[in-house]
């Protein structure tokens, strides 16, 4: 059984990873046991580029969204659940950039922005709203807030 792997192996790895590989799919490919090229990527020499290549990957998942969903030789149950993973895995990855947003941004009497909310229960996210909605209809309708 190997221990240590080539540096050439573990690069090969991790280029393999940032197109789209996961990690048993890259061993597989390299016909390396998986265990140790999980030790290699997080040993020290190597921890800070898988961490670099794991978000690249995320990018190439992302991507493929759109080929699952128009690929008509996949059942759509099964669609929706590639589709589904894959948004799932870049929400946690990536949550700036493919997180659910829970909060709200408005105007105040200034115009600078205001942010209400950060993490909010529906209920009081549904009470914010209608609250802001009520008050857009007094404004529109020429009345006081």
């Amino acid at each position: 059984m190997q221990t240590t792997l080539p540096a050439e192996t573990v690069e090969k790895a991790l280029e393999m990873i940032s197109e789209g590989y996961s990690v048993k799919k890259a061993s597989e490919t390299l016909s390396v046991a998986f265990g140790t090229l999980w030790r290699a990527l997080n040993s020290a020499e190597h921890v800070d580029k898988y961490a670099r290549a794991i978000p690249e990957r995320t990018k190439v998942l992302v991507e493929s969204i759109l080929d699952v969903a128009d690929d008509a030789t996949i059942e759509p149950k099964d669609k929706a659940i590639r589709v589904d993973a894959r948004k799932w895995l870049a929400s946690k990855i990536l949550p700036k950039q493919y997180g659910d947003r829970n909060q709200i941004e408005f105007p105040d009497k200034d115009g600078n922005p205001q942010i209400v909310g950060g993490i909010l229960g529906d209920t009081e996210r549904s009470a914010r709203l209608l609250f802001l909605l009520e008050q857009a209809e007094k404004r529109s309708k020429g009345g006081k807030s």
